[in-house]
């Protein structure tokens, strides 16, 4: 829970706003409007306020910032508040709640954009998320999507086919999953723990029966340390 210091535009009065209530920071006729759950009533509020929509939503990191497709307004959501992101055209379409009723609104940011900032904070476990790319006889690339792990990954090229992914310490025996999708046609990708510091992902031809290159391209790749 963080108190945002807020101002009455009507009165100018100072009250403070417990961010976990707040469900949205939009701008309306120039001004900032904030709806928030009033959970002793049951209801949502709007309440209108002095400060700008950046400086509330920057007082709080449960509110991420995005782009309404409808107005092209930058406004601010809760993001304990949302309970879904559906692809949308090049957007997205997100559902969110407001005391137990669904609210939906479509914005510009992809789905994966939006999980990329939507904190992860009540996952109970820490995972890695991402993009993997291979090239010729490189160490794989990566486009992180979300990472709550205690650092950065490490690449390295092994052999052909077999890449790998260390990060010191954190692979716990029995506590660690991995999982991968968008695999090419006649591929097999397979990835395994191979001790605490470090896993393997490998790429396998169909055709030529024998581990490859060049077989990686936006593969997505998620690990999960559980605690």
């Amino acid at each position: 829970m963080s108190l945002i210091s807020l101002t009455y535009t009507a009165s100018g009065d100072a009250f403070y706003l417990d961010d976990e209530n707040i469900i949205r920071v939009y701008s309306l006729s120039s001004e900032t409007k904030i709806e928030y759950a009033d959970v002793e009533a049951g209801i949502s509020r709007t309440v209108v306020v002095d400060e700008s929509v950046s400086i509330v939503g920057g007082s709080s990191n449960l509110l991420i910032a995005l782009t309404e497709t409808a107005s092209g307004a930058t406004f601010y959501l809760n993001s304990n508040k949302i309970s879904s992101v559906l692809t949308e055209g090049t957007g997205s379409l997100i559902y969110f709640d407001v005391l137990g009723k669904k609210s939906q609104v479509v914005v510009d940011e992809a789905k994966s954009a939006v999980e990329a900032i939507t904190p992860n904070t009540n996952a109970p476990y820490k995972v890695w998320r991402g993009l993997i790319t291979q090239t010729g006889t490189d160490e794989p690339t990566a486009i992180v999507l979300e990472n709550t792990l205690s650092g950065d990954l490490t690449w390295s090229y092994s052999s052909a086919g077999v890449y790998v992914a260390t990060l010191v310490g954190e692979f716990t025996a029995d506590k660690t999953f991995i999982f991968t999708g968008q695999v090419a046609p006649d591929t097999v990708v397979s990835t395994n723990r191979i001790d605490v510091d470090s896993i393997t992902v490998r790429t396998y031809d169909i055709s030529s029966a024998g581990f490859t290159d060049v077989r990686l391209s936006n593969n997505s790749l998620e690990i999960r340390v559980y605690p």
